[in-house]
This record gives structure tokens, sequence and C-alpha cells, in this order.
């Protein structure tokens, strides 16, 4: 009875996990655009109403709102994150200037796709890696992974596999899986015996024989915006329906509609002809011959419209753009193609909107942060065991602080031109501070010589 009740549930979280890696698969496709995944599901869900030789002809129409939806629900990296290192209570610029140039050249862009997979997903992973002598951020579509997770604990990790095709001696590509846990670190080959897969034997990574992972943690951050009971939990697959629903109504509005309205339907009544086919279809391509029944009557040629409802399908069109945007607290008007210009209290009104979405957002990406960045120092003071390497080991007793850079509500120029009077009279910034906001890449000493050569530039020429 218990080995049976153990196979039914083993099966059961077999189909969960099998269901959830199909459903984060549609929405990256969807985000990214993939064109062929996208036609094949628009055929398969014009397949449910219409008939499949008509779908075959059909010219097809797809947008893509759901990349437009989630980048601007991902703000919080929206500008560049300020990490500093604590020490002894105290900032320590030393170890601040240190880890900046360890972390990835391109920290700012992995930043902000790791916050757009995870408001894609729910839930996303960041590989930290070495390579080539350097600290990489992998950031990958969650269906990619699979998870076990802690019996007592359904969002601690204990193991990530993801496949990964490796060349036998041959040149042949061979499906491996490869396995991390806290301790250990190998790949086992999938192999296809009868209607089934099964892995082979546990088998080492590179120069590791003894297969042990050899930082001590699962080298994966999470950031996760919402905990729904289970490790992903469940990603905007509303967002995706909606999308898909947009893609069948444009298809048969350009078809249904804006082509039949222009073409029609070619009619022959007793003509002498008659439609071989017996299947009555529809368009400019499919005449519809109707057998001579009376020679009284003389032969007709014309063209049959099905008066198709232009007006009311691109209604439905907008009013789902509008219902889905709302319901994700946006502004449907940045959707809607005849928007009109926003104002001036249009646009604080969407910044308020933003900043309460950011506000939900900075906690669960201050815990990555934080996560990443000890797994950042266990993977740095391992590689920086071997000198060729050239790290430094960061210490056991520093910690991450980050600033993220707030949402500004919309200024007209004399309203910036004042606030930076105001604050440069009252000693809340400096020139350097006004610089760094339109040049934010430039050091402070930079900046400062910069200035130094503009003041000069500007002296002489006033003479």
């Amino acid at each position: 009875m218990h080995t049976e009740l153990t196979k039914t549930y083993s099966s059961h979280r077999e189909r969960e996990n099998l269901l959830r890696i199909q459903q984060q698969e549609k929405l990256y496709d969807y985000y990214i655009s993939d064109e062929l995944k996208i036609l094949k599901r628009l055929n398969d869900v014009l397949g449910i109403t219409f008939d499949e030789d008509d779908v075959d002809e059909f010219q097809k129409e797809y947008v893509n709102i759901t990349k437009k939806v989630i980048n601007q629900l991902a703000i919080v990296y929206k500008e560049p994150a300020q990490r500093t290192i604590i020490k002894s209570g105290k900032p320590d610029e030393k170890l601040t200037k240190y880890l900046s140039s360890i972390l990835p050249a391109n920290v700012n862009t992995l930043d902000k796709i790791a916050h757009r997979y995870s408001k894609l997903f729910n839930t996303s992973l960041t590989r930290v890696n070495f390579r080539n002598g350097k600290v990489v951020y992998d950031v990958l579509p969650s269906y990619l992974f699979d998870v076990i997770t802690d019996d007592n604990d359904p969002y601690m990790l204990t193991q990530v596999s993801y496949d990964k095709y490796i060349k036998n001696e041959d040149g042949d590509d061979e499906l491996y899986t490869v396995f991390w846990t806290k301790d250990k670190h190998y790949m086992r080959q999938v192999l296809e015996v009868g209607d089934k897969y099964i892995y082979g034997d546990e088998v080492p990574i590179g120069n590791n024989g003894e297969m042990v992972n050899p930082y001590g943690v699962i080298p994966f951050a999470v950031m996760r915006m919402e905990m729904q009971g289970d490790f992903w939990g469940t990603g905007q697959c509303d967002l995706a329906n909606v999308n898909e629903q947009l893609n069948f109504l444009l298809t048969d509005l350009t078809n249904g509609g804006i082509i039949m309205q222009s073409w029609g339907t070619p009619f022959l009544a007793n003509t002498g002809l008659e439609e071989k086919n017996k299947k009555v279809r529809f368009g400019p391509k499919h005449p519809i011959a109707v057998k001579q029944t009376n020679s009284e009557f003389p032969p007709v040629f014309e063209y049959k419209n099905a008066n198709p409802l232009i007006a009311e399908v691109r209604a439905t069109i907008d009013w789902k753009i509008k219902m889905i945007a709302l319901t994700k607290g946006l502004n449907p008007n940045s959707f809607l193609a005849d928007a009109k210009a926003a104002s001036g209290y249009s646009k604080i009104v969407d910044s308020l909107e933003q900043l309460e979405i950011r506000r939900d957002d900075i906690e669960p990406c201050r815990i990555y942060e934080d996560e990443r960045f000890d797994i950042t120092r266990a993977v740095v003071n391992y590689h920086a065991e071997f000198p060729e390497n050239g790290l430094e080991k960061l210490p056991d007793d520093i910690y991450l602080a980050v600033d993220f850079a707030d949402i500004n509500i919309p200024q007209t120029t004399d309203e910036k031109i004042k606030e930076n009077e105001f604050k440069l009279k009252n000693g809340l910034m400096s020139i350097i501070d006004i610089m760094k906001e339109q040049n934010p890449d430039l050091t402070d000493e930079e900046i400062e010589a910069r200035l130094k050569k503009n003041l000069e530039v500007n002296s002489r020429l006033k003479g």
C-alpha cells in the first residue's frame, strides 16, 4: 500500500512539473516573440473554430504585448543599482571598488533580465559562474531547470538540474543532465530505452573527478516575486492567454473582415459550371457554383460579402488590451494604437502607479541581491586560491548594501532647475551629483576633471 501511494504521488509530481515547464515555455515564447512557436500555437487556436484547410490559407497576424507589459512591470532596475560593501558598520571604498571590478561588465543588463523573468515566471534563477578568469552571471528562462526542495521548506533548494548537450569522442552530441547539490556536482547521460528515458551513472564534469561542489553552496540565486506555496509559483499565464486571443482576433479581422470585405466570395449560378468540391468554403479562392436548375434564369456571376463586424472586432481587441493592462496596474493608453498624448497630470498618475509596483518588488530584489552576493563570494573565494586567476578573497565579515534607483515624478525643465538650485543652496547635493545624474557611468574623479576643463574653457572664451 505504501509503495503504491509513493508511486502515485511521484507520478503526480512528474505531471505537475511537466505542466509547469509547458506553461513557462509558452510564456517565454510570447515574451521573446518566437515566431515559429507563436504561429504554431496560433494555428492550434484557429483550428478550434475554422477548418484546417482554411487555416492553412489564412494570413497570420500576431503582436507581442507580453514583452511590453512585463517590461513596464519590471522597473526596479530601470536605472543601475548602486552597490556598497559594508565592513564594521561603515562603507568600505576599497572593497566596493574591488567588487565592481570583478562583477560582470553587463551586470545592469543582467539585473533587468532577471527581474523581468521573475515578473514573467514569478521565479527566476541566476547561475553564478566563473569563465575565462571572470565572474559571470547566467540568466536563463525558468523552464530549463528542474529543482528539488527541502521537505520542510518548499523554497529552499537542495538540488538544481538542467540538460546539456556534450560531444562524445566521435564528435556527436549526447544529452546529459547536469546536477548541483550543496555537496556534489556531476552529470548523468540521458538514455533512451524503449519508449522511456533513464539516467546513466554519475560521471564527473571536467577535472572534478571526485564530483564535489567546490563552492559549498548551490550556485544559483533565486528571485521570487510572490510566495505561492511551492518553489516556482505561477507566472503571467493570463497575459499569455490574452496575447493568444489577440492574435486570433487580429487574424480573424484580417481574413474574415478586411479580405472578405474587399473581395468577397465568387458566386455562380446557371453558368453550366459546377463546383467539384462538395465542402462549402469561403473566400476569393473558393467560388461557390450552383448547379443549373432552371434554364429560364440568366447566368449569374457576382461576389458575395458576409458583412463582417470589423468595428466590433476592433473594439473587442481594444477592450482586451485595456482589460489586461488595468489588471496589471498599468495605463492602457500606452498600449493602444490610437492613444492620445498624455497630459502632465496623467504622467504623474502613471508614475505613482509604477512607484507602487516598484515598492512591492524592492524586497524580493533585495533578498535576491543578498543571496547572489553570498554565492558570488563563495565562487570568488574558491577561485582566488589559484594565483593565475588574479583574484582576492572577499572577507566573511562584510555584507552588501544596495541602493535601488528611485523613480522620479516627471518634471518640467524649470521645475528641475529650481529643485537643483535649492539643493545646491542648502548643501543637499553638489555639481558633481547633478552631472552624475546625466552621466551615471562616470566616476567622481572623471566628472571633477571634466568640470575643471569646462570652467577653464568658459573662462578663456569670456576672456
